[in-house]
């Protein structure tokens, strides 16, 4: 099942609609890399964009400098106290004019045919709220990290979304857009409410996000914090998560069976273990080696 209906209603387009595709790129002390990340957009073979750049109260006088100089065509950059990665990439979605909408972090890139085989999928289809890819993870390692199909049930417990999808900004203004007070796992809440607004989404079976390992991920650094996130965000959506009639509708409309779903929840509390603050770290990059079967360098 790939995708629902459409909600009922019209967002307020009046600032949208200029231009295909919006890519918002929050950037915070990432200077070293943020001019990848816009020439890998700017590669595109989808030329019905644009480029804006939201610099989250960077401290860095190199990054400074280079969003200073800053002269890409079709990019334009807007400036920020210090308020993290939710509330940067609200800032730039709400300058922006696009049909659809691209969040890419500034050490991240795209492959050139991401963005226009994205917008014919959600141009084929109303009723998705966004799509996804496969990513291709370069710098410290490098692998295919091919994701699931979309499954609205199962992205209740992992979220198998990455945060480069191209979504609706549409369905970004029903539903709020990102929670800054869930800075860490903003994104994966963020396509939970879009799904309960009845926003799927879809995957699109291709390596066209690049995501770069490089030290410690935002993933890795927020450990600590991760169950008081989870809760946040099962509080925020208890109608979900706390009604069990509700809980063996969705299972079965996302079909899935008592027993892979016992399998899932198993994966799942493994995952959520090697996730964990006490586990080590490179015990946890040695499981993710032998995972994918092929090696990381």
């Amino acid at each position: 099942m790939a995708a629902g209906p459409q909600p009922s209603g019209k967002a307020d387009r009046s600032a949208a609609d200029n231009v295909a595709v919006s890519v918002v790129i929050p950037c915070f002390n990432y200077g070293k890399y943020v001019l990848e990340a816009i020439d890998s957009v700017l590669a595109s073979d989808l030329r019905d964009i644009e480029i804006i750049i939201v610099d989250d109260g960077s401290t860095d006088p190199g990054t400074a400098e280079i969003l200073n100089k800053l002269d890409r065509p079709g990019t334009r950059v807007i400036r920020q106290a210090n308020a993290g990665q939710a509330a940067a990439r609200n800032a730039g979605i709400s300058s922006s004019r696009g049909r659809y909408i691209l969040c890419l972090d500034a050490d991240d890139a795209i492959a050139p045919d991401y963005l226009g085989k994205a917008f014919l999928i959600l141009e084929a289809d109303p009723r998705l709220g966004f799509v996804y890819p496969h990513l291709q993870v370069f710098g410290d390692e490098n692998f295919v990290w091919r994701k699931p199909d979309y499954n609205f049930f199962r992205l209740l417990w992992e979220n198998h979304v990455p945060t480069a999808a191209v979504f609706r900004r549409e369905a970004w203004v029903r539903v709020g857009g990102y929670k800054s007070a869930l800075d860490g796992l903003e994104d994966w809440e963020f396509w939970i409410n879009l799904g309960e607004h009845g926003w799927f989404g879809r995957l699109l079976p291709e390596p066209l996000f690049r995501y770069r390992r490089h030290g410690l991920t935002m993933l890795e650094r927020s450990r600590a914090k991760r169950d008081e996130l989870l809760k946040k965000i099962r509080e925020a959506h208890r109608g979900l998560y706390q009604d069990g009639v509700r809980l063996k509708e969705l299972r079965r409309e996302w079909s899935v069976s008592s027993w892979s779903d016992a399998l899932f929840g198993l994966s799942v509390a493994v995952k959520d273990l090697m996730r964990s603050k006490y586990f080590p770290l490179r015990l946890r990059r040695y499981l993710i080696r032998l995972y994918y079967g092929r090696q990381i360098v």
